[in-house]
Parts: C-alpha cells; sequence; structure tokens
C-alpha cells in the first residue's frame, strides 16, 4: 500500500467519525417528535473530537508500521533504512487487525477481537398496570414535561381558566388563570394544553387566538395577537370585521413550531365556512399564518385541521372536510415536509369515511414513534404511515365497531388511544349509552384494552351525561388520560367530578 493509499484511508476514516456526528435526537414528553438541537450545540464538540482521535490513530499507526520494519532490519543485521524506502513495505502491517487501542470514540476493542456490538434495545414494555385517581380537577385536557403534568379546566366562555399542577398525577394543585391574557369579546377561551420545543403551550381562540407559553410552567407569556381582527371594544361582536380562528395542536420540529387549526372571515352578517390554517414560530410568541391556498386548505364547506404531529417524514396533520353539500363530512389529512409548504393527501373513503347525509366523520388526533404515523378518528378508525402520505387501515378485534376514538399518543414504545364505546339502544329505544375506554399498542397493529369495571371507567353515560376520557399525555415513563363525569341538575351548571387514569409498565 503506497504513503497516498494510507493517508486516503485515514482521511476516510475522520469523514466517517465526522458523519457519525450527526445533530444529537430527542424526544419530546407529548409525543413522538423528534427534533434535532441547534447547529452549534450538534457539531461543536465531537467533529473535533473525531478528528484528533484520528491523528492519534494515525501516528500510532506509524510507529507500529516503523517499530515493526526496525526490528526486521536488525534481526538482518541491516542498518536502518531512510524513511522515503519504509513506506511501500507496509501493506500487510495496514490490513492486519489492529494491535492497540480502536479508533472508534466509542468502543475500546481487545487485541485480534471482533467488533464490539452494540446491546440490544431493551424489550418494549406496554402499559399493562393502571390506577384511577379521583381528583376535583374536572380538566379535559394535560400535558406532561419535566416541570410535571399541566392540565387546563374551562370554566366558561368568557376565557375563565383554572391551571393545574401535578408532579406525579395523583396530587394536584391549582391556581385560577382569570379571564384571556389578550383580552377581548366572549367566546374566546384556553381550551387545550401541550409539551413541545422544551415549553408548555397552553391556548385556544375563536374571536382572537389566546395562546400562552412557559418553559416551567410557572411563569407564562403572552403571544402576540394572532389574526384578531379589527377589533374595538365597544362594538357589538357581530360588527366586528376580521378573521378570526382556532388553533387545535402545536408541534415542534426542524427547529420551529407548528400549530394547526382554522380561520373565518367575519364582516358584517357575512361569516366565511371555517378553511384549515397552519401557523408557524420560531419561538412560540410570535406567530405566522401561512398565506391560504383553495386547493390545500380551503373547500366547499368546513375545513378543519385538529391535530398535528412531526415525524422522520415531516409534519402530519389531521380534521375534517364538509361535502359538496355540508351536513356530512369525512377525515381528512395534509402533509409538509418542512412545516412551511403543505400538500392535501387524496380523499380516500375507504381509509376517511364516506360522505354520508347527517354523519359526521374526521380524524380528531396523530401521534408518531418507532417510524410510524397513527392517525385516530370516527368510524372507529386507525389509520397507519410511514411516510405521512400513503395510510393503510388498521381492523382490530379490541375495538368495537361502535366505539368513539379521542385522542392517541406515544410514549416508550407504546401507542395509547382513548375513547368511547357506545351501546346502541335496545328494544326499539333510542337512547345509546358509552363508557369510557383505554387501548394500547406497540405496534399500531394489535391493539388490547384496559379491563376494568364500571368502577374503574365510570357509566354507563348517556350523551346528556358524563365526558368520560378524553386526552392522554405521556412523561416520566407513564401514561396519563384526564377527564370527568358531570351530572345535570334541575337548575345551575352541572357538577363535575375529575378523574386521571395512569398506566405503566407491569412488572
Amino acid at each position: 500500500m503506497q504513503p497516498l493509499e494510507i493517508t486516503d484511508r485515514l482521511r476516510e476514516h475522520a469523514e466517517r467519525l465526522e458523519a457519525e456526528t450527526s445533530p444529537v435526537l430527542f424526544t419530546d414528553l407529548r409525543g413522538p417528535k423528534t427534533v434535532p438541537l441547534t447547529e452549534t450545540e450538534a457539531y461543536s464538540s465531537r467533529p473535533l473530537r473525531g478528528w484528533i482521535v484520528a491523528v492519534a490513530s494515525a501516528v500510532a499507526v506509524f510507529v507500529l508500521i516503523g517499530g515493526s520494519i526496525a526490528l526486521l532490519n536488525v534481526a538482518a543485521g541491516e542498518s536502518e533504512p531512510d524513511a522515503a524506502t519504509v513506506a511501500p513495505t507496509v501493506t500487510t502491517t495496514i490490513d492486519s487487525a489492529p494491535t492497540t487501542v480502536s479508533v472508534s470514540p466509542r468502543t475500546v476493542a481487545p487485541p485480534v477481537a471482533p467488533p464490539v456490538v452494540p446491546p440490544m434495545a431493551p424489550p418494549e414494555t406496554p402499559p399493562t398496570v393502571w390506577t384511577r385517581i379521583d381528583t376535583e380537577m374536572a380538566a379535559s385536557t394535560a400535558a406532561a414535561g419535566p416541570s410535571g403534568i399541566m392540565a387546563v379546566e374551562t370554566l366558561g366562555i368568557d376565557g375563565s381558566a383554572l391551571l393545574w399542577s401535578s408532579i406525579d398525577g395523583t396530587t394536584w394543585n391549582v391556581e385560577p388563570w382569570g379571564i384571556l391574557i389578550n383580552e377581548g369579546p366572549a367566546g374566546s377561551t384556553i381550551d387545550t394544553i401541550t409539551y413541545v420545543g422544551s415549553r408548555y403551550l397552553a391556548f385556544g381562540g375563536h374571536w382572537r387566538i389566546d395562546l400562552r407559553s412557559s418553559v416551567d410552567g410557572a411563569d407564562w407569556v403572552a403571544a402576540d395577537h394572532i389574526d384578531a381582527g379589527t377589533f374595538e371594544e365597544t362594538a357589538p361582536l357581530d360588527s366586528i370585521p376580521g378573521t378570526y380562528g382556532r388553533i387545535r395542536q402545536i408541534a415542534f420540529g426542524n427547529g420551529m413550531y407548528v400549530a394547526v387549526g382554522d380561520v373565518r372571515d367575519h364582516e358584517g352578517e357575512f361569516y366565511s365556512n371555517p378553511r384549515a390554517a397552519v401557523w408557524t414560530s420560531a419561538d412560540a410568541l410570535t406567530w405566522t399564518r401561512l398565506p391560504d391556498n383553495d386547493e390545500v386548505f380551503a373547500g366547499p364547506w368546513h375545513q378543519e385541521m385538529w391535530d398535528v404531529a412531526f415525524g422522520d417524514s415531516g409534519f402530519v396533520a389531521v380534521g375534517s372536510t364538509d361535502g359538496d353539500q355540508g351536513g356530512s363530512s369525512a377525515g381528512a389529512i395534509w402533509h409538509s415536509l418542512d412545516g412551511f409548504t403543505w400538500t392535501r393527501v387524496a380523499q380516500d373513503e375507504g381509509l376517511f369515511g364516506e360522505q354520508t347525509p347527517d354523519e359526521w366523520r374526521g380524524l380528531w388526533s396523530v401521534a408518531y414513534g418507532d417510524g410510524v404515523y397513527v392517525a385516530i378518528g370516527t368510524g372507529p378508525r386507525v389509520l397507519t404511515s410511514e411516510d405521512g402520505l400513503t395510510w393503510s387501515l388498521m381492523p382490530s378485534d379490541e375495538i368495537s365497531v361502535e366505539a368513539g376514538l379521542i385522542d392517541v399518543v406515544f410514549g416508550d414504545g407504546s401507542f395509547v388511544l382513548v375513547g368511547n364505546d357506545w351501546t346502541p339502544p335496545e328494544d326499539d329505544g333510542d337512547v345509546w349509552v358509552y363508557v369510557p375506554a383505554i387501548w394500547y399498542s406497540t405496534d399500531a397493529v394489535v391493539w388490547t384494552r384496559v379491563s376494568g369495571d364500571t368502577d374503574f371507567f365510570g357509566g354507563p353515560f348517556t350523551g346528556e351525561g358524563g365526558a368520560g376520557s378524553m386526552t392522554a399525555t405521556f412523561g416520566d415513563g407513564r401514561f396519563f388520560v384526564v377527564g370527568y363525569d358531570q351530572a345535570w341538575g334541575d337548575s345551575g351548571p352541572p357538577v363535575k367530578s375529575g378523574h386521571v387514569w395512569i398506566g405503566e409498565p407491569g412488572s
């Protein structure tokens, strides 16, 4: 082997080390939204260490070569040759098994030993043990993060709310949140909370979008007004022109926040039909809505995005679309590699549901984990995709044909979905009843229903009764499902009783 070949091999090895130091990835606790660290953090130290190791290895190799040749020359009774005559004689030494410390920065190989094989990943441990905690909290949305679990309980259409917090999901503290930080007319409210991109985000909207951001769950900052229209404090609501909307969910990926929802225009007595909408932000405080695109975001009637997830193939948003005549809806899916350019997945009645008069169908939630997107909705429908564009319908014997699926989340190798299992009326009656239900799966194909009687899940309820399980989140190795029951009296608001279901791996 010639000196140039040795140098090329060392350079190739150093470049391979540098290639191995790709941006470090982490997964936030809300779900499987894998995001890169900043360029400075990802590339500041590890490539330098790779070049240092490569140079040290080069020195070790040349010392080994020189020493071996010197010994051979002494044994032959010859004097040490010039350095220029050494290099062409070392072909077999370079290609033989290394007898020094391996040049890999991650493993150290013993002499003439096979490469060190990384340990196999631990077996997946689905959440098979579930516990129910009864609380005074009647929250319908929660998010787990490093400062604990945060939940929001909406009190009324005036925007008043309670912020609940817990370290372990069993003991909860509460503080009033008052009315909107972004003061606006009635009809705006905080109704969703999530944890993405290293911060908690609570949001909602209608006449104005209210969005609050916090790193620790204690100190909150209001985002700028988003699509606020022209607001006059004393003007009647039906005379306020502008564009109004609601953020339904937020994901983080490619170094930015992406929010999805819907907007509508209002002027005088005119209201446009809602159209799907996407906002982007670098800091979760200043947001920009993407331009309207009739082919992607609009339609003949209502077009709404309900949830969004980020994975290896980019962003996937799910929602619903109305037919040409209204009065019905079916599921809808949108996809974007970068969060800025979006395409709408072609409608497929077999996957997203058929436009049937007086039937309202949609896809309500999406999660990403272990290389697969999972979308769930009315049907019930569990759809899976590896690229966000090509989808498959997953039948399951454990999910009854009358189940209403609400939310899905991924964590620690498992998907968990929550919803309500409905029972049709008997004896020609017209009252349907339901019970809350929880399912889990390690592959999004085979689902197992969490067992439990009515004391564990509550119910059965009617449409006028309780609310059941509403939102799932994952944090600290456990799943948390929050929900509440409610009972209507003869007068006054309903009486609510809250519950938290906690799922963790069995021993």
